[in-house]
């Protein structure tokens, strides 16, 4: 909140008990949210994860459900000009991640989809949203651990489903979950339908 308010117009904190504030950039208008350091875990059996704070951006951004959403910006020097100094922090590939258009995370992907199944979904969602291709070690971790889907609520995979549907081209993003079994777990009747 520190960082924030001098630097914007307007602060929202409804993600305040994640560590989460956003805001509009007094300098341009630009939407921006500063995120604490931390990561999640789900416990045995739990559909709530456990949430730590850390202090490392590298450790924060590896923890990522994906490769382009592992990038971070200094948003104190673009708001103030200042020049020499690195403003895009990128230890994952992901800027060149985003420009080949492959779906790809951070660390393990079978660790990342262990930690919050919902990842899995998100990977069909951002396939079909974004029109990128699923990297073969995402797709063979999620058919390895598509059982994990269970430890989410109903109310989260209906959500991402949701959002999924609501995408220009959603067939591949069901493709994807077909092809790794996590339909068996949600929608079995999917597989039935044969997607074309």
């Amino acid at each position: 909140e520190a960082l924030m308010k001098p630097l914007c117009t307007t602060l929202w904190e409804q993600g305040r008990a994640y560590g989460t504030i956003g805001g509009i950039l007094r300098e341009n208008g630009v939407k921006v949210e500063v995120t604490t350091f931390r990561s999640e875990a789900y416990v045995d059996h739990s559909r709530k994860p456990s949430v730590e704070w850390g202090d490392s951006l590298e450790v924060d951004l590896g923890r990522r459900d994906f490769t382009i959403n592992a990038l971070a910006l200094d948003v104190v020097a673009l708001a103030t000009g200042a020049t020499g100094v690195q403003t895009l922090f990128d230890f994952h590939h992901g800027y060149r991640d985003l420009h080949d258009r492959v779906l790809r995370t951070p660390a393990d992907p079978v660790t990342l989809f262990r930690d919050d199944p919902l990842r899995m979904l998100r990977a069909a969602r951002f396939a079909a949203r974004f029109e990128m291709s699923i990297d073969p070690s995402v797709e063979r971790a999620a058919a390895e651990v598509a059982d994990q889907l269970t430890k989410v609520s109903v109310e989260r995979i209906r959500g991402e489903l949701d959002l999924l549907l609501q995408t220009r081209t959603p067939s591949p993003g069901l493709d994807f979950i077909v092809r790794t079994g996590l339909a068996t777990y949600f929608l079995p009747e999917l597989p039935a339908l044969r997607l074309e």
